[in-house]
């Protein structure tokens, strides 16, 4: 089908490549043309207009922000209302007020178009997967007609009846419990943390037992590693939805107690500066009022620990070291900015002993300094081209002190080397308990790789 398509948000994106792949003629209108370029590059056609959009095929959908969107962008000089042929159809599929619907299609009937709410269920990665669903709701032949437009998107579509609002209705009922819940995750957490429970545990409890469903274990995980940067519904919006559900609700006389809850914590959230980040991000509320005017910890890897030290929200970072080698992972100060820090203090944990094999040093060269520094190309090349563990040597860091003994113990003695039965020495290890530091080791290794090279062959001297 030829189809127009107004708003290139992160949900509009999703949305529209999902068209684009079923192999709809796709017509995109944004207000910021670079955000449809990515669109145009996978086969949709640029509107310069409203007008062209409307007018693009037999229906438009729009998936704007907010409700001054939509009325600006129907009801503007050459919007939707002026645009839109007789007989066309308005797909809206942002999350609107009920009033706006109702005026919305009272405008579009006045003028012979057609208004069909399709509100998304679902993150915009959701969407991108084909596993979001869709609510429905308008005049059933413009269902009937728009339903292979439904199928590209959303893996199921949910009919909610005739009148538009209807679907409306449900989106916002939707994310009101949807909202509700992410708050009383923040709750559950806090409460754990109180009692130093890990939270992946209290996460794994959750979405392993009664709440094993996609919500809580999306944003359970964002919860636990604090990933609030990733974000498919800002808190700006989400507290747009708040506002929504508790209109809703007061222009029916139905009370909505825990919406005030939750619209709380997105307020509170706003107003510390964490509008633009993930809703979820009402869990790190939650934490701040359960801390009162005490401090609050954040835990998490160097991912949760670049966010706020980049958005300079950090007062103490404690680094706990441990002597456990992946081979890789990110480096805790890339990308933070200009972040100038005071060490406070260095605790040494009572009764961890920090070992390190030298067979870890590739890793500790990968991780602390990257490929191709001078610990990866000193001292691993050291122990690759003198294997001593072959001839009874171990080789160990503990704690910053790097210590070499003998595995032969014979007679009192210690011996790094023992003869072999016809030839070779036996060297004695005269001070087993001598250790130098890991620095110093560093720069030792250091001095041998400076060491000048003889030419090459047929390499000339200036």
């Amino acid at each position: 089908m030829k189809v127009g398509f107004i708003g290139a948000g992160r949900m509009g994106q999703a949305m529209a490549r999902r068209l684009i792949e079923a192999k709809h003629d796709l017509g995109v209108f944004n207000r910021t043309p670079d955000k449809i370029k990515g669109l145009v590059d996978a086969g949709a056609k640029a509107m310069a207009l409203i007008a062209e959009a409307a007018r693009h095929g037999d229906a438009v959908f729009t998936m704007l922000a907010d409700d001054a969107a939509l009325d600006d962008v129907a009801g503007q000089k050459g919007g939707l209302l002026e645009s839109l042929p007789q007989g066309g159809v308005h797909i809206c599929s942002g999350t609107h007020g009920i009033g706006v619907i109702r005026r919305l299609k009272a405008a579009h009937t006045a003028r012979g178009q057609i208004l069909v709410a399709a509100p998304m269920l679902g993150r915009p990665e959701m969407v991108a997967s084909g596993q979001a669903g869709m609510v429905v709701a308008g005049p059933a032949e413009a269902l009937a007609r728009c339903a292979p437009l439904f199928a590209a998107i959303a893996r199921r579509s949910f009919e909610a009846g005739a009148e538009p609002e209807a679907a409306t209705a449900i989106k916002i009922a939707n994310n009101f419990v949807l909202g509700c819940a992410i708050e009383a995750m923040g709750e559950g957490f806090s409460l754990v943390r109180k009692y130093g429970v890990v939270p992946q545990v209290f996460n794994d409890v959750m979405t392993d037992g009664l709440f094993a469903c996609a919500a809580y274990k999306a944003y359970g995980k964002i919860i636990v590693e604090e990933t609030y940067d990733r974000v498919g519904q800002m808190a700006t919006l989400g507290l747009k939805d708040a506002n929504l559900a508790l209109a809703a609700g007061e222009a029916v006389g139905v009370p909505l107690p825990s919406g005030n809850v939750w619209r709380d914590r997105l307020v509170g959230a706003v107003a510390h500066g964490d509008g633009g980040k993930d809703w979820a991000v009402m869990a790190l509320e939650q934490a701040r009022a359960a801390a009162g005017e005490k401090d609050v910890s954040l835990g998490g890897g160097a991912s949760v620990a670049q966010q706020y030290l980049a958005a300079g929200l950090l007062d103490e970072l404690v680094v706990s070291v441990v002597p456990i080698l992946l081979g890789g992972g990110a480096r805790l100060f890339e990308n933070v900015g200009d972040v100038k820090l005071e060490q406070v203090e260095s605790v040494e944990a009572p009764g961890v002993e920090q070992r390190i094999s030298v067979d870890a040093i590739q890793s500790i060269s990968i991780l602390g300094t990257g490929a191709g520094s001078v610990l990866n190309q000193g001292i691993t090349r050291f122990f690759r081209e003198y294997p001593y563990s072959r001839i009874g040597l171990r080789c160990v860091l503990t704690n910053d002190q790097f210590s070499v003994n003998g595995t032969i113990h014979d007679g009192g003695k210690e011996y790094l080397v023992r003869r072999g039965f016809l030839r070779g020495v036996d060297v004695v290890n005269q001070n087993p308990e001598n250790v130098i530091s890991f620095r110093d080791m560093e720069e030792r290794i250091k001095r041998i790789s400076r060491r000048p090279q003889a030419p090459s062959a047929g390499s000339q001297l200036n």
